[in-house]
């Protein structure tokens, strides 16, 4: 994430350039065009304004959601396992 920081009315306002968001244009019947944002390509669709609370706080439970590790014992020995280069999956 990157801090910028501008002048707005007078009180310093800070801009969060959040990482990996996807963006969509679609046209509809009527000729209008409407954007849909998703938190990467693939991943769940944000709602509300880029700049909205609702937006940010949305993108950062999906960011949460995707960096935890698979449920199970089994799987998460094998996640683990898999992260770190086990010596099985070493060349010899």
């Amino acid at each position: 994430m990157r801090l910028l920081k501008s002048l707005q009315h007078g009180w310093p306002a800070i801009r969060i350039k959040l990482k990996g968001i996807n963006r969509v244009q679609k046209r509809l019947a009527d000729g209008r065009y409407i954007t849909y944002y998703y938190a990467w390509k693939g991943g769940p669709a944000l709602p509300g304004k880029p700049s909205s609370p609702e937006f940010i706080a949305a993108y950062n439970e999906a960011v949460a959601k995707r960096a935890q590790p698979p449920q199970g014992v089994l799987l998460n020995a094998i996640y683990r396992d898999l992260s770190r280069g086990s010596p099985s999956r070493r060349r010899r």
